[in-house]
């Protein structure tokens, strides 16, 4: 019997110091003392300091690096591998054709119904007026539209972007001086934008030109240019004329946008519709091409830009 007593013990006694070293061994595979396996402090697995069990460093679950929850490497929150903060797959930073948007526009937009034109000139009403070279001014068209029959493009043969869509715009001379004060003449505003607030924008625009812009004189067209030394939000600098008039894409009144051409730049506050007929302030104008007195066929290149972002550097 104490033969048997005495052969139980030492089982037991080997078999307790197997256990010990087993697990001496596993911990000595994770020193930092977590349960993952590796040597980083966390138990997801992996080697990247977190517990989401992927390798990029962040902890929201998929391997992009960011921690948007999302895998397309920016972090903006979408899929589209932007970093304009919505989900459309492009870039809200990239230039286009000078085009307005009249999707919105009711097919009753007129000077007996300007509510219904969405903020754009009555001449852009595509139900009326289908075909851009239809007419120039008065009949058949009507008092108050002016269309494009007979200018450079009609004689040049250019085929316009013209649909219920969108309908493309073209440089048309000077119309809007810098000023402290303009009156939104349609009374449509931005979303976001009330009338107050686009008051405010109005006069810090002005400040901006008069006060932090350079003179430049501009013979053409009898005036000076304000421009600025911008920073584009890509961190690149351009020198850019200040104007207000007409807007472009889908703008109203408050709205904000760079025009291109070439390698010139116009930075634009809209103050009135927005038209076929794209009208800039004097000295602006010819800033941007010095052909741009009325009767060209140039369709500059147009983007959005942030109001605040632009206002900031200078105010």
């Amino acid at each position: 019997m104490n033969k048997v007593f005495y052969v139980l013990i030492m089982l037991c006694v080997v078999f307790s110091l197997g256990f010990i070293a087993s697990c001496e061994k596993k911990n000595s595979a994770s020193p930092e003392g977590d349960s993952g396996g590796n040597s980083d402090g966390d138990s997801g697995g992996d080697s990247d300091g977190d517990t989401d069990g992927d390798t990029d460093g962040d902890s929201d679950g998929d391997s992009d690096g960011d921690s948007d929850g999302d895998t397309d490497g920016d972090s903006d929150g979408d899929t589209d591998g932007d970093t304009d903060g919505d989900s459309d797959g492009d870039s809200d930073l990239s230039f286009v054709p000078c085009v307005l948007d009249v999707s919105n526009v009711g097919a009753d937009c007129g000077q007996q119904n300007p509510a219904s034109c969405d903020g754009v000139d009555i001449a852009d009403n595509y139900a009326k007026f289908p075909d851009p070279y239809e007419c120039f001014n008065k009949a058949p068209c009507g008092n108050g539209v002016t269309l494009l029959k007979g200018s450079k493009c009609d004689k040049d043969g250019v085929v316009l972007t013209w649909n219920n869509k969108e309908e493309q715009c073209i440089l048309n001379g000077q119309g809007y001086p810098i000023g402290a004060a303009h009156t939104c003449s349609n009374g449509h505003y931005m979303s976001g934008v009330s009338q107050g607030q686009y008051d405010k924008l109005v006069s810090d625009w002005h400040k901006m030109a008069t006060v932090h812009g350079r003179e430049e004189n501009q013979p053409m067209s009898g005036a000076v240019a304000y421009v600025v030394d911008l920073k584009l939000e890509d961190g690149s600098k351009i020198e850019a004329a200040v104007s207000m008039g007409h807007g472009v894409l889908d703008g109203k009144c408050g709205a904000t946008f760079l025009i291109k051409v070439a390698n010139r730049y116009v930075v634009l506050l809209q103050t009135d519709v927005r038209a076929w007929s794209l009208e800039l302030s004097p000295g602006a104008n010819t800033w941007l091409d010095e052909k741009n007195m009325g009767g060209t066929c140039i369709i500059p290149q147009v983007r959005k830009i942030d109001a605040s972002f632009v206002l900031n550097q200078f105010l």
